[in-house]
């Protein structure tokens, strides 16, 4: 990736030996209903933008257990005027299509519609649908609050009734449109049961999700419960990933903080101070002299003796000291302020690594480019946009301080991206050639103390 070295490799067995694979068997009859189903497809789809002379021969296409026809039907019935096609809405029993056409007259219809809209859904028996059907009525529900309007107080407790004693859910997805669904209903107990989903038997990205929405719940929150958001957000400082993952958890945090009281805040002050603390103390390492200003033609020649009998303990001062881990996150040591490099060693070798350290302009990665701002006042601001309006793009222009400066889109005279990278040249100019070969081991073996490389 971004020219590093690559191969093509084709690999062909001896002839002793039997590793002949067979592709799968598709008959004949599989083979044409794929390509008359394809076809059935490419027939409709002139209806996304012209009139169809009968609904019919779009709508019978909704119950199809093709999702790519029942999409496109779905997409086509909803350039049809709405007058042709809401009633069949309303009145439709077979659950897949009845789904699809109501999502339709959510999306084409009026607030006349919401109530007929919600009690067409509420019809449909939860016991018979299968999971994709489950799934999609609950995104039904939500497309009908979303743009048909907010329900009345009985509708709303009518739904919440219906969807409560499906919370929490064998299903992570139909756990994130339940979640959302019974937070914007004020569901009683949404809270605890939301909370119960951020255990670590839940994956990283399952928990993020039941965290965000429970950042939209009004409820009462008991101490306790604020406690355990507070502490699952110092736990989720934890998790492996890069610049964007920081960034979610940073809008999680503040989301949540804000609703909280300043008496609030000022209880659990210990616990936010937690927060902004290091996720490793930082070891003390004194300020190094430059020893040499290297060159990827001077260290090249010395490569081969990465692959063994290094330093880990010399690779972790040497980690520290030029300063790596203050933006990047290995294993579970570092911030996430640049790309996370634990498997870097799996995909570049020594050269690759050392020339992206010792000249980081000269490849880059476009999600951590910088963008030059040139301002109408002739000032110019650098860094990295993190949030847009309609009329101010906010711009981190200190990473590490996570320091941000909103900028007037009116007044951006021009915007240019940087040819430089955010991170220094030159920082291993602190280092020997000896504890930069024993980094690069570092990095190759993803901070393994026990990869082959540190073994004497």
């Amino acid at each position: 990736g971004r020219g590093s070295q690559s191969g093509l490799y084709r690999v062909t067995p001896l002839p002793d030996q039997k590793t002949k694979s067979k592709a799968p068997e598709i008959s004949e009859q599989v083979t044409l209903q794929a390509a008359t189903a394809r076809q059935l497809r490419k027939d409709l789809e002139p209806y996304l933008s012209k009139p169809v002379p009968e609904i019919e021969t779009l709508w019978k296409h909704l119950s199809s257990e093709d999702r790519w026809l029942r999409f496109t039907a779905r997409r086509a019935i909803e350039n049809q005027d709405v007058s042709r096609w809401r009633d069949r809405a309303i009145s439709e029993t077979d659950p897949t299509a009845a789904i699809a056409g109501l999502i339709a007259l959510s999306h084409q219809g009026t607030a006349e519609n919401r109530d007929a809209v919600l009690a067409a859904l509420n019809r449909i028996e939860l016991n018979s649908l299968d999971q994709q059907q489950l799934l999609a009525l609950l995104r039904a529900y939500q497309l009908c609050l979303i743009r048909l309007g907010s329900p009345t107080e009985t509708q709303a407790d009518e739904l919440k009734q219906r969807l409560k004693p499906l919370y929490p859910h064998a299903s992570s997805s139909a756990n994130h449109l339940l979640g959302e669904l019974l937070v914007y209903l004020n569901a009683e107990e949404v809270v605890p049961q939301t909370l119960s989903l951020l255990t670590e038997i839940s994956t990283q990205e399952e928990q993020i999700r039941a965290a965000r929405t429970l950042t939209f719940a009004k409820q009462n929150w008991t101490r306790d419960q604020q406690q355990q958001i507070l502490q699952w957000l110092a736990h989720a400082r934890t998790f492996i990933g890069g610049k964007q993952l920081t960034e979610r958890l940073r809008d999680i945090r503040e989301d949540f903080l804000k609703t909280l009281s300043d008496q609030q805040r000022q209880q659990f002050s210990k616990e936010i101070a937690e927060l902004d603390k290091p996720l490793v103390e930082a070891e003390l390492v004194p300020a190094r002299p430059v020893v040499q200003e290297w060159t990827l033609s001077e260290l090249e020649p010395h490569l081969a003796a990465v692959a063994s009998k290094r330093s880990f303990k010399s690779a972790r001062q040497a980690l520290l000291a030029a300063n790596c881990l203050k933006c990047h996150r290995i294993g579970s040591t570092g911030a996430q302020v640049g790309p996370e490099v634990t498997t870097v060693g799996k995909r570049f070798d020594s050269r690759a690594i050392l020339e992206s350290i010792i000249t980081p302009s000269k490849v880059m990665d476009e999600k951590y480019l910088y963008t030059v701002y040139v301002l109408t006042n002739g000032k110019i601001v650098t860094g990295r946009p993190v949030g847009v309006s309609k009329t101010t793009i906010t711009v981190e222009t200190d990473p590490i301080r996570q320091t941000t400066v909103p900028v007037a889109r009116e007044e951006i005279e021009e915007s240019i991206l940087s040819k430089t990278s955010p991170m220094p040249a030159n920082l291993i100019d602190v280092l020997t050639q000896e504890e930069i070969l024993d980094l690069l081991a570092y990095l190759k073996a993803g901070g393994d103390p026990q990869a082959p490389s540190f073994q004497k």
